[in-house]
């Protein structure tokens, strides 16, 4: 109604209040953009600041720690190991990391190359042997992922393939109902590729951990009664062991209403829920304080569930 009156120019104030209207807006938006401050009492800011100057000097422990491992481990190697590893395509990686275990793995991939010409079928051998029989264990679905892509890389460096004969002509009846042999060049490199993926990706599966026992059983039965709902890649293969997966462990220093608050703005989280003990001064300073805060701050629901082995005391 503002813009019209000015366009019409009827009312003399109409551009000033159209203008005063604008900068609110423009002052609500500025507001809303802002993150909300969470304040701390001085009891709060020196448990921060203590936490944070902990983990400061855990992670330049850490940094040191990893630098002379890397160091001892460089200083074990042949020169001529050396030389190889630095004509690696990885090594400006590996070497500004100061990771000792990129840098086991480099050593693996350059030595298994330079094995290219001897015994070549063994060292094949032993590549499909340490593949398939190595399983997730304890390792998380991250870790997982890495390590078993690592030897699929360090086979794949030594010209191990996976294109079997089965497997190239189901992908070309799945992808264009014809046989492999009938393919144009094209069809043929694109089934390749596929097949060439697809069968680490089943390995991976497969050999997942306990915990996606019931993944993998479920997704055998789909695929008997017609239904093949298996990942192609390993990367979807890691997505879907990571949806599947119930829980989620996260560890975090610092204030813990203000670590709470921050993880789950980060994740997202549309629920909280906390344990809470009784409402003794004790009990507030150490449980409810935390609730107390998490529940005014955070931007989800909060439940507190108090434990039923713990008598509930009424205040005075």
């Amino acid at each position: 109604m503002l813009e019209q009156a000015v366009h019409d120019g009827q009312d003399m104030e109409a551009p000033m209040k159209l203008a005063v209207l604008q900068n609110e807006i423009a002052q609500a938006h500025f507001e809303i953009a802002q993150e909300v401050p969470i304040e701390l009492n001085d009891s709060e800011k020196t448990q921060c600041s203590n936490a944070w100057r902990t983990c400061r000097e855990r992670n330049s422990s850490l940094i040191k720690n990893r630098g002379q491992v890397f160091s001892l481990i460089m200083g074990q190697c042949a020169q001529l190991l050396q030389d190889r590893m630095k004509q690696d395509p990885d090594w400006k990686t590996a070497s500004a990391s100061n990771d000792p275990l990129t840098l086991c793995r480099l050593i693996e991939k350059t030595i298994l190359v330079q094995m290219e010409d001897q015994h070549p079928f063994a060292t094949v051998c032993d590549q499909e042997m340490a593949l398939c029989g190595f399983h997730q264990e304890k390792l998380t679905n991250a870790q997982w992922h890495e390590c078993f892509n690592t030897k699929v890389d360090v086979g794949e460096a030594i010209g191990v393939t996976r294109q079997h004969e089965v497997l190239l002509e189901h992908v070309a009846q799945e992808l264009h109902a014809d046989s492999f042999d009938k393919l144009t060049d094209e069809q043929k490199a694109a089934v390749r590729a596929n097949a060439e993926e697809r069968h680490p990706s089943h390995i991976f599966l497969r050999q997942s951990g306990k915990q996606h026992a019931n993944l993998r059983m479920d997704l055998q039965n789909d695929c008997a009664t017609g239904d093949n709902g298996c990942p192609k890649t390993r990367q979807g293969t890691l997505h879907l062991l990571d949806k599947c997966s119930k829980t989620v462990f996260a560890v975090r220093v610092g204030v813990p209403f203000v670590e709470i608050v921050r993880y789950a703005r980060e994740n997202e989280v549309d629920f909280v829920v906390m344990g809470a003990s009784g409402s003794s001064e004790l009990d507030k300073q150490t449980f409810g304080s935390t609730v107390e805060n998490v529940a005014r701050r955070a931007h989800c629901h909060v439940m507190a569930i108090r434990n039923p082995e713990i008598a509930f005391k009424l205040p005075g």
